[in-house]
């Protein structure tokens, strides 16, 4: 997945993690309009867990992890369910990578 994309961290360990929550910075792009922009095509992602969505400071467990603000900025939550298919994930990453260019040449 981390291919398609220009500059991205995945947080976390790569192989001991919850097989269904990843957390990644895509460098350069403002994580609440990534999650405008791709929630007006019906992809539904956030800017940090259920209990902080309300924050706009960076998390104690993010600076824990070594994130600095600006990435804390531009840094997503992607949560799949038993109910996403390998389909669903490819329109995702598709719609994902579409959403970087568009919103680097905005903003």
């Amino acid at each position: 997945m981390l291919q398609k994309f220009q500059i991205v961290t995945l947080w976390g360990d790569k192989k001991k993690r919850n097989c269904n929550n990843l957390c990644v910075c895509i460098k350069g792009v403002d994580a609440l309009n990534l999650v405008d922009y791709l929630g007006n095509q019906g992809i539904c992602i956030s800017t940090g867990s259920a209990c902080n969505m309300k924050n706009t400071f960076i998390s104690h467990v993010l600076k824990a992890i070594g994130m600095d603000e600006n990435d804390s900025r531009s840094t997503i939550r992607i949560s799949l369910s038993k109910y996403t298919t390998e389909k669903d994930v490819k329109i995702f990453i598709n719609k994902l990578a579409k959403a970087e260019i568009t919103l680097k040449e905005i903003y």
